[in-house]
């Protein structure tokens, strides 16, 4: 009779199991409502290109920093930056274009500048603090990370 009894709670409680893991289970949304005004003021950023040919068998690294300034959600920024390629360092100025979706992604065109014709895909984080990107066109992989100052 002790086995019987032992089995069915064993049962029971392999049964709950499932049920009360569901209860304290976080529940991850999409982020919404988020427009270009999502995006103001001065970011920090970081790219990490990697290595870039020089020719076709040579490859050197090259990274990317500088500063953004969104211009209060009109789509619009400026970026100042400091590129380094196998240790030259250049500094150049950049216009771009951005739309934000709803749901916290968009996109980038630079529109002027040494990088004029470059896209990228974004993701806004942490309630627009933060923006994920990473280059869509033709070119090296790129990826970059904004922080607002």
């Amino acid at each position: 009779m002790k086995n019987i009894v032992g089995a069915i709670l064993v049962i029971t409680l392999l049964a709950l199991l499932p049920v009360a893991m569901l209860r304290n289970h976080n529940v991850v949304h999409a982020a919404t409502g988020c427009t270009d005004a999502t995006l103001t003021g001065n970011y920090g950023f970081t790219e990490n290109v990697g290595f870039l040919a020089t020719s076709p068998r040579t490859f050197v690294p090259a990274a990317r920093l500088g500063l953004i300034t969104f211009s209060s959600g009109t789509g619009s920024f400026s970026i100042s930056l400091t590129t380094s390629v196998n240790g030259d360092i250049s500094n150049s100025q950049d216009s771009c274009t951005y739309t934000v979706n709803s749901n916290c992604t968009g996109s980038i065109t630079f529109t002027s500048g040494i990088d004029s014709g470059e896209f990228y895909a974004i993701s806004i984080v942490s309630g627009g603090t933060e923006v994920l990107a990473m280059r869509t066109d033709h070119g090296p992989t790129i990826t970059a990370t904004m922080k607002k100052q």
